[in-house]
């Protein structure tokens, strides 16, 4: 400290321990009202950092194909196409036919459409485990098999995604889609 000063020291006419006290007394009393707001520090608050939301975690869909899946009356089984979808909502799913459907999905689902997630070949007996990022804003996620011979409506399964947990399973048989519970 005494290196600092010299030359201002004694251009000054001041004696160097004096120097020292002075900046020795008044470097405390600084520091305690920098606290105080007075040279500004007082109303700032500290900078944030932004949040990051986690990732969420992917969603599991396990499809189980029986062994005579899509045997369409035979002995054996054959392969199904199995279409996933992520929907808006779920009013033109539950008003459309398999075979329309499959023609043409835009305009049978329309502006429900919020993501294709994929078309996958489930072979029978086996087992595929998808996994999907579900969208924000999607509000179902829609499961169809194009079954040569489909019984009723179970040609397809849909759910709100609020209602599924991190993984769901879909067993697929002769000529239906079944929840699979845990």
């Amino acid at each position: 400290m005494w290196l600092l000063f010299r030359g201002n020291v004694f251009e000054a006419g001041l004696r160097p321990v004096w120097v020292f006290l002075v900046v020795l007394a008044a470097g405390p009393g600084l520091v305690i009202l920098s606290g105080c707001g007075i040279f500004g520090g007082g109303d700032s608050q500290p900078a944030l950092l932004p949040e990051v939301e986690p990732e969420p975690e992917p969603f599991e869909l396990v499809l189980i194909g029986v062994d005579r899946l899509n045997s369409c009356g035979e002995p054996r089984g054959y392969a199904l196409a199995v279409r996933v979808y992520q929907l808006g909502g779920d009013g033109q799913i539950a008003l459309t036919s398999l075979v329309d459907l499959w023609k043409n999905e835009q305009s049978e689902l329309g502006d429900d459409i919020v993501d294709r997630e994929r078309e996958l070949l489930l072979e029978p007996g086996d087992t595929l485990s998808v996994s999907i990022d579900l969208r924000p804003d999607a509000r179902f996620l829609a499961v169809v098999g194009y079954f040569c011979e489909s019984n009723g409506e179970c040609w397809r399964w849909h759910r709100p995604i609020g209602d599924l947990g991190p993984r769901q399973s879909l067993t697929f048989t002769e000529s239906c889609i079944q929840e699979t519970r845990p």
